[in-house]
């Protein structure tokens, strides 16, 4: 049986803004019964295809986690080949045997011919991980400096 578009609808709040809550994402979805999502998330192939989509944003999910962490890794030593003169130079196929193309951020020609690279920056790839793995926090620490005098003015009291 084909889901209408309502029940369609339902699964994609259901995954996304409602954050797995059913009544909301129901009635979003433009449900009145506030047991509609209860009911729908039983039915198989709406259990299916939100199955399927929670599988798919968590495959992203780890797609994006293990391009940082290898970003994060990367290295010039997956680039660089040395001469018999012991002179470094770029080497393209030792990145491709060793599949890090894709850790290059620009790459470029010079006017005499020599390749220049620039990999992705790995600190700013480790932030993201570390802010993705709550590392870091943003709170302000307020030192204890003695006791605080409060003084009015204009008091109403005077």
């Amino acid at each position: 049986m084909a889901l209408t578009a309502k029940r369609k609808l339902f699964v994609e709040y259901y995954v996304g803004e409602a954050n797995g809550n059913a009544t909301a994402a129901a009635r979003m979805a433009g449900y009145a019964d506030r047991a509609e999502g209860t009911r729908l998330l039983k039915m198989p192939e709406i259990r299916a295809l939100v199955d399927k989509r929670v599988e798919s944003v968590a495959m992203v999910s780890d797609k994006i986690l293990s391009l940082l962490a290898e970003q994060a890794q990367g290295t010039m030593d997956d680039f660089v080949s040395f001469d018999t003169m012991g002179q470094p130079f770029i080497d393209l196929r030792k990145a491709v045997e060793r599949q890090k193309m894709h850790l290059i951020r620009k790459l470029r020609v010079t006017g005499d011919g020599a390749v220049e690279i620039e990999l992705y920056d790995a600190q700013a790839a480790l932030v993201h991980l570390g802010r993705y793995f709550k590392l870091f926090t943003d709170k302000l620490e307020v030192a204890n400096t003695g006791p605080v005098e409060i003084v009015y003015v204009n008091d109403w009291r005077e």
